[in-house]
């Protein structure tokens, strides 16, 4: 009633008619204030589904969720050094139909698509900006939105994948306003951020600028020109660049190549990697000691194939952080890890239903 300023009547025979149409269903009473305990309500999980698609640098992820934010259905498929984004867009609509089709959900059932992407982004716009946010130069200025909506005229909305997988984990198991920084360790590296429990956004959606912040002005030559960036000494692009290095081999060691011998244990795989742990700590301090967050999660194909990464990136974090007590900041894998991304993309477009007009 405060929110949406209805009388009583009218707001009781508005939600009967939710409950009759299967949108919504009774969930338990909240805390009574004095008199009769107020009725809850949630979503039906079933009464709708959201498309939710991670564009990362190297796949795609599309994903099926429900009203509860279930992922009910999912497809990856890979992004290659020749794969037009025309082709791209085209595999993302074929997926979402086959989705619907194994699902058995007719059109008028989906409320619409979040995206996660790579930045640099126009958000209202709905455009991937530049092409270095893929792996094809033919990346550039994409209008993804309208090109989706040719196929799906719903409402679209696009944002940075590091910010969409922080709202995600922030929904799922955090206090509210707490602060929450989300780390994704890549062929960049990005840092999505929730501070006072919003969705910290800044004007161009390029957070892998933060890849870029310098901790070694004398050191490694970074892909932007400069000297001892972060996303120098952490990316998989620079560990794989020191895996070849180390082993004396030529272009044809990729990085699946790279992340196997990371699995199998290989010396030299896991020194490039061990030679990076000081320097993600220190990257990963300073975000920390900037923003303050009590949670902090970190993700990434090296995670996933070299566990032992993740308590020793802690180790070296906590050992460079100027924090009073660092048992305030708890890090963690996350709960969603891989589908964090385009499960908060879904989130973000169910969110903005509710975002009042300026």
């Amino acid at each position: 009633m405060k929110l949406s300023k209805l009388p009583p009547t009218t707001l009781t025979r508005l939600l009967e008619e939710m409950v009759t149409k299967g949108l919504i269903n009774e969930a338990g009473f909240g805390r009574s204030s004095g008199g009769r305990p107020p009725v809850m309500y949630k979503a039906t999980a079933n009464a709708a589904y959201i498309v939710g698609i991670d564009i990362s640098r190297r796949q795609t992820k599309v994903v099926l969720v429900d009203m509860a934010f279930r992922v009910v259905a999912q497809k990856v498929f890979g992004l290659t050094i020749e794969q037009q984004p025309a082709a791209a867009i085209s595999a993302m609509k074929n997926v979402i139909q086959e989705l619907m089709q194994e699902c058995n959900i007719h059109a008028d059932h989906l409320l619409g698509i979040g995206i996660g992407a790579v930045g640099p982004l126009n958000r209202e716009e709905g455009v991937i900006l530049t092409s270095r946010s893929q792996s094809t130069d033919s990346w550039n200025r994409i209008e993804i939105i309208r090109e989706l909506q040719k196929d799906f005229p719903l409402d679209i909305i696009v944002e940075n994948g590091a910010n969409t997988a922080a709202l995600a984990e922030y929904k799922r198991n955090t206090i509210s306003n707490e602060n929450l920084l989300y780390c994704i360790s890549g062929i960049g590296l990005r840092c999505g951020i929730i501070t006072n429990g919003h969705l910290m956004q800044n004007r161009t959606g390029n957070i892998s600028s933060q890849g870029h912040m310098v901790i070694d002005p004398k050191g490694k030559k970074c892909s932007c020109g400069k000297r001892g960036c972060w996303v120098a000494y952490t990316s998989l692009v620079s560990l794989l660049d020191e895996t070849r290095r180390i082993k004396e081999m030529k272009t044809d060691y990729g990085y699946s190549d790279f992340l196997n011998s990371l699995k199998e244990q290989d010396p030299a795989a896991e020194q490039a990697v061990q030679e990076s742990v000081l320097y993600f700590g220190i990257g990963l301090s300073n975000m920390i000691n900037m923003f303050h967050p009590k949670s902090v999660i970190m993700n990434g194909p090296i995670f996933d194939a070299y566990p032992e990464y993740f308590d020793e990136v802690v180790r070296s974090t906590k050992e460079h952080l100027t924090l009073f007590d660092d048992s305030e900041v708890h890090f963690s894998r996350g709960g969603l890890k891989e589908e964090a991304v385009s499960v908060g993309a879904a989130q973000l477009l169910f969110d903005s239903y509710f975002v009042q007009p300026a």
